[in-house]
């Protein structure tokens, strides 16, 4: 994702820098293609190189994004996102390591010291 949002800022920056300025995800296709009726064709034809890789990146992300939340098995609690459990559970490891309930809610952020 780093990546991504990096390739996206050097893109702005190149239609800032020539006076273009654009809002969001220049890189989507509706809005680049509304961007190319009113830049320059050689200003077109840069931002065509890393939209190509933004594009790569983003279905990747994508992907991968799916395969994390499938990798999530059983029940989740109500309103827990697979995404958000899956993280707090590669964060966590192992939550036998915590002796006491209020441990785990300090970890969480439930609980104040």
């Amino acid at each position: 994702m780093r990546t991504r949002k990096a390739l996206g800022a050097q893109g702005r920056s190149l239609l800032l820098s020539q006076g273009y300025g654009s809002k969001g995800s220049w890189w989507r296709p509706g809005a680049f293609n509304q961007l190319r009726a009113f830049i320059p064709e050689w200003i077109s034809q840069e931002l065509a190189l890393w939209q190509a890789n933004l594009l790569l990146l983003d279905q990747q992300i994508a992907q991968l994004k799916t395969e994390l939340a499938q990798s999530l098995q059983g029940p989740r609690p109500k309103g827990a996102g697979a995404l958000s459990l899956t993280q707090l559970d590669r964060e966590v490891f192992n939550y036998k390591r915590f002796s006491q309930s209020a441990q785990r809610r300090l970890f969480w952020g439930a609980l104040s010291q």
